[in-house]
């Protein structure tokens, strides 16, 4: 079953909230609303769950327009991020309660509740009450308490962020797999770009109400259609250089690179991500500056560069406070070492490259 936005947007009062957004999903599949706090994407899940009105534009479920219809009646289930379970009720009774309120008989609702406790392995606590549970299985009952339901489309409002590292990361495997099982279409809201890369068929980023790209997880990353995607994506996010372009080069303070396209331009950006980078002897890179920073990670080292030219960023307090305006990422094999403010250069590959416009729009080969 598919679910459409079409051309929805969405005021309170003088503010607008969602400016025509435009979104169709395709039968089956696992679609993300990824942004920051305030972006509108729990606002266009809650317009497809009927808990919102539209200010304009169409809500569509399969071929119904829903639009002005009920809730209820809408034929989606949602799961929220606080769990929202009846506390004074078993996980078998949370579970089965969308079928006690269809109608259903009490045979059929044990076993239709037995069958889907198996699914997220839940079976041997059903007697439990939410008390008794930790918070990845109370986050399953809700998933069960949906999936119980059979509906056209699973509403989920960033589902995992109460659960802690680990468990969010088993959660998102075992939710994707279920999805990918039982072959109902998804819509679900994170601000979490790893739970979004993770789980999506496709990826829809918004900022400030307006859809900025709409793509697989690849395609976004790999091929940002702004600088706001660009910058929002990855982690580290990709590098950015301000300068100019001249005879298929990019200059700024920091040194000359090379990048193919033949335009003269002011006002440009250059992009690159950390993993298409490599530091190298400074006498014959394109870029220069010293070593900032090395980070361990595991299977690579995170090293940050301040480049030529840089400007230091006063500290504030934050826990990006000590970057400079112009470090540069690089990620590095996992036993790369060198001493903290070395002087290094930094060789970038040409197919890595994606240029921006002064108004921060990609520019096209």
């Amino acid at each position: 079953m598919t679910v459409v936005l079409d051309r929805v947007s969405k005021s309170f009062g003088r503010v607008e909230v969602l400016r025509e957004l435009d979104v169709t999903t395709g039968d089956g599949e696992f679609l993300v609303l990824l942004g920051a706090s305030g972006s509108g994407k729990t606002t266009a899940l809650r317009m497809i769950a009927g808990l919102e009105s539209t200010t304009s534009g169409r809500v569509l479920i399969g071929e119904r327009d829903v639009t002005q219809v009920l809730p209820k009646n809408r034929d989606v289930a949602m799961v929220f991020q606080s769990y929202a379970l009846y506390p004074h009720k078993s996980v078998a009774e949370n579970i089965g309660y969308p079928l006690r309120v269809r109608g259903e008989s009490r045979g059929e609702i044990d076993r239709q509740v037995g069958e889907v406790a198996a699914q997220v392995q839940l079976d041997a606590l059903l007697e439990r009450y939410p008390r008794q549970l930790s918070g990845g299985q109370r986050q399953r009952v809700a998933l069960a308490r949906a999936m119980v339901r059979r509906p056209a489309a699973f509403l989920m409002d960033e589902p995992l962020s109460n659960l802690d590292a680990k468990l969010r990361g088993h959660m998102r495997t075992e939710l994707r797999r279920m999805q990918h099982d039982l072959g109902i279409t998804t819509v679900y809201v994170t601000h979490d770009q790893i739970e979004a890369m993770t789980l999506a068929d496709r990826v829809a980023i918004l900022e400030q109400g307006v859809l900025q790209q709409l793509g697989t997880p690849r395609e976004i990353y790999e091929d940002p259609a702004n600088l706001f995607v660009a910058g929002f994506i990855g982690s580290p996010p990709m590098n950015q250089l301000h300068g100019r372009h001249e005879n298929g080069r990019f200059v700024n303070e920091a040194g000359t690179i090379d990048t193919g396209l033949q335009r003269t331009l002011d006002r440009v950006t250059l992009g690159i991500r950390p993993e298409d980078c490599r530091i190298v002897d400074a006498s014959t890179s394109a870029l220069s500056g010293r070593l900032y920073a090395l980070e361990l990670i595991g299977d690579h080292v995170l090293a940050s560069v301040t480049l030529d030219g840089s400007v230091p960023v006063k500290h504030t307090g934050k826990t990006d406070a000590f970057i400079t305006a112009d470090t540069f990422a690089v990620k590095m094999p996992k036993d790369y070492a060198a001493p903290i403010d070395a002087r290094v250069g930094i060789d970038v590959a040409v197919e890595g490259i994606r240029l921006f416009s002064g108004d921060g729009e990609r520019l096209r080969r």
